[in-house]
């Protein structure tokens, strides 16, 4: 028997695939592909995405999939990912859950805590050491997303247009957006917004940005990420048993500015749980061992 074990964010999905044979389990095969976010990509591209990731997989021989993907918390999701596996692999046993279920299992070991994503986008939820039993509604990057990548990079951009970024820190940004030209400041705008608006996906591009962060440390890139930090956190009163129970964190921007997030969640007297990079490891090892 072949199980595919899926975990996709809107950037990246990792896949693995198990062989079950004789009361044994191996991984024989792991790799990466786009991020397969039904919330943001329509049917067609989302299946001409996921035929390439499967590209090399061998109809027919497929029998389970476990399918953790962000955007994947409707029925409509749902049943798009379980028709493309049912269509095009015959396969019968499609689980599909939203990217939380897999950070909870994840993160929680089996016991009752707040889980949180904060990658590209953000996400949280009230897990009850089974289940998730609250979650508040996902608004994408345009309305929500806090404490995300995409949040980052647009308050970043905001605090260089706006004029409001120490001018050391101005004068290295300017230099990574446009390394190789000597742009004005309005035609380095123009070509900003080009990319935000029109060319990339924007909460991608938006996330990218972090990396300038990452590699030029700065007081002022500090207190950016942790106020953003900040304004996630604050929606987290809403789960009434947020001051006593574990914050749990996956996602890369969790995992690389796991510092300031620290010191954001003792500023709001949250306890700090586990901060993963990618759930996918532990999703792996659990299904080895069941």
């Amino acid at each position: 028997m072949l199980q595919l074990l899926v975990e996709s964010g809107s950037t990246k999905t990792d896949w693995a695939l198990i062989e079950r044979e004789s009361g044994a389990s191996r991984v024989i095969k792991k790799w990466q592909s786009e991020g397969l976010n039904p919330s943001l990509l329509n049917r067609e591209k989302l299946f001409r995405l996921l035929r390439e990731a499967c590209k090399n997989i061998e109809k027919g021989k497929i029998e389970q999939v476990d399918f953790h993907g962000a955007g994947c918390e409707s029925p409509e999701a749902q049943n798009q990912i379980r028709a493309f596996f049912k269509k095009n692999f015959g396969c019968q046993r499609v689980l599909v859950a939203n990217d939380l279920l897999a950070a909870a299992r994840a993160c929680s070991l089996g016991k009752a805590g707040i889980i949180c994503i904060l990658g590209t986008g953000s996400s949280s939820a009230h897990y009850d050491g089974k289940n998730i039993s609250a979650s508040l509604p996902g608004l994408g990057y345009i309305l929500g997303d806090e404490g995300s990548g995409a949040y980052i990079g647009k308050r970043l951009l905001q605090s260089f247009f706006y004029g409001y970024m120490p001018k050391e820190v101005e004068e290295k940004f300017a230099h990574w957006l446009s390394p190789n030209e000597n742009l004005s400041s309005e035609k380095l705008r123009d070509a900003i917004l080009e990319k935000v608006y029109r060319q990339t996906p924007a909460n991608r591009y938006l996330a990218s940005l972090t990396h300038f962060i990452s590699a030029h440390p700065h007081p002022f890139l500090d207190h950016l990420l942790k106020r953003s930090f900040d304004d996630f956190l604050q929606l987290l009163h809403r789960y009434p048993e947020s001051n006593r129970l574990p914050v749990h964190f996956v996602g890369s921007i969790a995992w690389h500015f796991q510092k300031q997030l620290k010191s954001a969640l003792q500023n709001r007297q949250l306890q700090a749980g586990q901060i993963v990079q990618s759930p996918m490891q532990k999703l792996i090892k659990q299904a080895l061992i069941t």
